[in-house]
C-alpha cells in the first residue's frame, strides 16, 4: 500500500480551513479525536481503502459511503462535513493526507515537539530519550519508536519544527 498519509497540496489547504473552524469553534480535540478514529478505520478496513481510491465509485458515491461511516461512528458535525465535503469535491484520495496535515497542525498548535531518530542498532532503555530531560519545561512532546534501520550514519536526528532546513547528523557511535 502507498502512502496516502503524505498531505498533497489539496490535503494541506482542506487541513488549515478545518483547522481554523476547529479553533473559532472551541473543538480542535474532539474533531481530532474523530478524524484519528477515521484514520484507523481507514488502515483496518480493506473495503474502505478502496472505496477512498478506486476511480470505480463517483465522488457522490464516495460522499455517500463517508458520510455513513461518519453517522455509525458518531462524529461531530464538523467532522462529517469536512469528510463529505472533501469527498463531493472529488478529493476522496487527499483525505488521509489532510488528516496528517491537521494533526500536525494540532501538535504545533499545542506546542508538541517531535523528534524523529534513525538508528544502525536498536537503541537501550539508557540511550532512549527522557523528554523530560531533553525538552524545555513545559512543551509536551509525541514519541514514536521505530524498528532499527541500516544505514551508514549509526545516529541519526531531525527536528522539522525546530528548523524544516537543517538535518542533524552525528558521525559518532551510539554509546552503549
Amino acid at each position: 500500500m502507498a502512502d496516502e498519509t503524505k498531505a498533497t497540496d489539496a490535503g494541506q489547504r482542506y487541513a488549515q480551513s478545518l483547522f481554523e473552524l476547529t479553533i473559532e469553534g472551541n473543538q480542535l480535540t474532539t474533531v481530532e479525536a474523530d478524524l484519528k478514529s477515521l484514520k484507523a478505520m481507514y488502515a483496518d478496513s480493506a473495503d474502505l481503502r478502496r472505496l477512498v481510491a478506486s476511480p470505480a465509485f463517483s465522488a457522490q458515491d464516495k460522499a455517500k459511503g463517508l458520510a455513513a461511516i461518519a453517522k455509525k461512528a458518531g462524529f461531530q458535525p464538523l467532522t462529517a462535513k469536512f469528510i463529505g465535503l472533501v469527498a463531493s469535491n472529488g478529493r476522496a484520495g487527499d483525505l488521509m493526507g489532510a488528516i496528517t496535515a491537521f494533526s500536525e497542525m494540532s501538535a504545533r498548535h499545542r506546542g508538541v515537539v517531535s523528534a524523529e531518530v534513525t538508528s544502525a542498532t536498536a537503541l537501550t532503555a539508557a540511550q532512549t530519550l527522557d523528554p523530560r530531560r531533553r525538552f524545555p519545561s513545559g512543551r509536551r512532546q509525541g514519541a514514536r519508536r521505530l524498528p532499527p534501520f541500516r544505514c551508514f550514519a549509526p545516529f541519526e536526528a531531525r527536528f522539522p519544527e525546530i528548523r524544516p532546513e537543517a538535518r542533524l547528523n552525528l558521525y559518532k557511535r551510539v554509546k552503549r
